[in-house]
């Protein structure tokens, strides 16, 4: 049985005036991140601005020069002067509201997770295979970041697989958070997770094959179901990725930490702030003054792509593949087992043994 389907590309004509962009959602991290380095693109406007909360709308829209605002986000995404959608909505509404952008010909930026159900990840999928021209880009932003990209080109020349070890310190929510909400948020996996599978992806230049998930129990009062959670995952180039995402740490240990080994190749990611290149008992360092994850890099990339009609920065069948990947890790928790990697249509995980 097949397990890749061929999406169309996402070629369109370049633009040759500032992209109009309509945004839905402005919580706190599209107000601090998202919104800030878009407004900073010369080659864009903020044309509209959609939340729950008029108030919201009105106050962030005026302060980006928007034409108007709105509490119905259907009159965002319909606005014939709208080149270009921000999805930074609450998780539920990310499918949802990606599948409908697509469909009306708007380009579309959603913050991961791109779907926290399977229905709602189909409907994206039947946007873009229906689209002439389908543009879309999840906020995985890691892959853009400066250090991440000299690690991949320090292992360019590799002629074997990698093995990549990623430690994610996150922290602990509170246990009524609504991320934990399995109708809003859909959990840590779905909406964290898919980051770091992201980020395999981009390394490995490969998809998941195989994945395998154990998660520590949740016994204790400051523990959830899932919170805690080690996954393997075999890559279609034979690579192996293992993330290991924990909520029950030190809050004083940074938060992420990347070791990549391949073909006497080593090399270190330290939370996004140095970078250490090892080779021939030899090293390269790299530092940064500030953590530097790629969140403007990744909307100049997206801008970019639309202002001169290039492809998409990150490939519609990878970020299908992404959230299908951390679907099928709940699949692997669920049946203690390893499961093959399957697309979306397919709902039923097939069992491959464990790792």
């Amino acid at each position: 049985m097949p397990t890749r389907i061929a999406l169309p590309a996402g070629k369109a004509p370049r633009l040759d005036r500032p992209i109009r962009l309509g945004v839905i959602g402005a919580g706190q991290f599209a107000k601090a991140v998202l919104l800030p380095a878009l407004a900073a693109c010369k080659q864009l406007q903020i044309h509209a601005v959609s939340t729950a909360s008029g108030l919201t709308a009105r106050e962030v829209g005026q302060r980006y020069g928007a034409k108007f605002c709105t509490s119905d986000a259907a009159e965002v995404i319909a606005d014939p002067e709208i080149d270009a959608i921000l999805i930074a909505t609450r998780h539920d509404q990310h499918g949802p509201l990606t599948a409908q952008a697509i469909r009306a010909g708007k380009a579309v930026f959603v913050e991961k997770p791109l779907a926290i159900t399977l229905d709602s990840l189909l409907q994206v999928q039947a946007a873009i295979a229906a689209s002439a021209s389908p543009r879309l880009l999840v906020g995985y932003n890691r892959r853009f970041s400066p250090l991440a990209v000299k690690c991949k080109a320090f292992f360019a020349a590799r002629v074997e697989p990698m093995f990549i070890s990623y430690r994610v310190n996150a922290g602990s929510f509170p246990a009524d958070s609504w991320v934990f909400d399995a109708k809003e948020g859909g959990g840590r996996i779905l909406g964290e997770v898919c980051h770091f599978v992201d980020f395999i992806c981009y390394l490995t230049g490969a998809r998941p094959q195989r994945i395998f998930a154990e998660a520590l129990p949740a016994n204790g009062p400051r523990t959830l179901a899932r919170d805690s959670v080690s996954i393997t995952l075999r890559m279609t180039d034979g690579s192996i990725g293992a993330i290991h995402y924990l909520a029950n740490g030190d809050p004083g240990v940074r938060k992420e930490y990347v070791e990549v080994f391949c073909g006497q190749h080593t090399a270190i990611l330290d939370n996004y702030r140095s970078l250490s290149l090892h080779r021939r008992n030899r090293s390269e360092n790299h530092r940064l003054l500030n953590q530097a994850k790629g969140h403007s890099e990744e909307i100049k990339s997206f801008v970019a792509a639309l202002s001169g009609g290039g492809p998409m920065p990150i490939d519609a069948e990878t970020l299908i593949a992404v959230t299908q990947t951390t679907f099928l890790v709940h699949a692997s928790l669920d049946l203690g087992e390893t499961v093959g990697y399957l697309p979306p249509a397919d709902p039923v995980p097939r069992h491959v043994g464990h790792t």
